[in-house]
């Protein structure tokens, strides 16, 4: 049994368009490079739903 299959990751995520364009994000992945995808977010293992939801984990961008 692997690890992952014990764990659900909460996550959000978002399509956001505006007439002909669609909001991505950009970041420069080590092995793929420039990769483009849709916003989103989600909480950590071992990180509660609160405190990710408060910044008060990571950046502490909300």
């Amino acid at each position: 049994m692997s690890i992952l299959s014990n764990h659900i990751r909460v996550r959000a995520g978002a399509i956001i368009i505006k007439g002909d364009l669609i909001l991505l994000t950009e970041y420069n992945d080590p092995v793929r490079g420039i990769v483009y995808d849709l916003p989103a977010g989600g909480v950590e293992p071992k990180i509660n739903y609160r405190s990710s939801k408060e910044g008060s984990y990571g950046r502490g961008i909300y």
